[in-house]
């Protein structure tokens, strides 16, 4: 009967610390998981406040950009208006001359007509046409260098194309300088970008050269 009552005490025993072990193990599994739901929570928010940081930061970026380029955009057309400005003396003298001879040959044909002179009448209008057509290419590439594009329009330019109305803009500076001017320029090719700002950069490169070789006795 003692051994039967020893052998009960010592499977209680056992049976004890099993239950014991077994409710310290989940209370370590559960101090466990929580610690583990903290670190994750703690990272989670970690994570988010970096998050939040890097779309600030994006942001800002990307206001900066957007002033910056409007800044670059400001300073390219207060440089197209300055070239406008230079320009100017060429340009009023290349108009005036077009409104002389109109003036003249309007009076002219006007005599010819009445003297029934048919063919010098019609040699008049042709004339009268040519310098109206001339004083409108001026104005129009006047206009449309002078004219401020989108920040993100984009299109193709052909570098031929655009050298010719740079020279055109210029016909005036370039006569005073007579330089000899040579062209190698493949009618194909062209430049992803907007035909009017690679003109304005024509226009500076071609003004800056006439203007070096102006005081040179005899430029090339």
């Amino acid at each position: 009967l003692s051994a039967f009552v020893l052998l009960l005490a010592a499977a209680w025993n056992v049976r004890r610390r099993i239950n014991s072990e077994r409710l310290a193990a989940r209370a370590a599994l559960e101090a466990a998981n929580s610690e583990l739901e903290r670190k994750v929570a703690e990272r989670t928010a970690d994570l988010s406040s970096t998050n939040q940081q890097l779309h600030a930061e994006v942001a800002e970026r990307i206001r900066t950009e957007t002033v910056l380029r409007q800044a670059q955009d400001g300073l390219m057309q207060a440089g197209k208006l300055a070239a406008v400005g230079q320009m100017s003396a060429g340009i009023a003298h290349e108009l005036h001359q077009p409104l002389t001879a109109l003036r003249t040959l309007s009076g002219n044909t006007g005599k010819f007509l009445e003297r029934g002179d048919y063919a010098t009448v019609q040699h008049n209008l042709d004339k009268i046409v040519g310098l109206v057509e001339r004083m409108g290419r001026i104005t129009g590439a006047l206009k449309s260098f002078a004219r401020n594009p989108s920040a993100s329009q984009r299109s193709v330019a052909y570098l031929g194309d655009a050298v010719e109305n740079a020279l055109f803009l210029l016909e005036t500076r370039v006569a005073a300088v007579a330089p000899r001017i040579e062209r190698q320029i493949d009618a194909r090719l062209a430049v992803a970008c907007d035909p009017n700002r690679l003109e304005q950069v024509l226009v500076n490169l071609i003004g800056n050269a006439l203007d070096a070789l102006r005081d040179r006795p005899d430029p090339l």
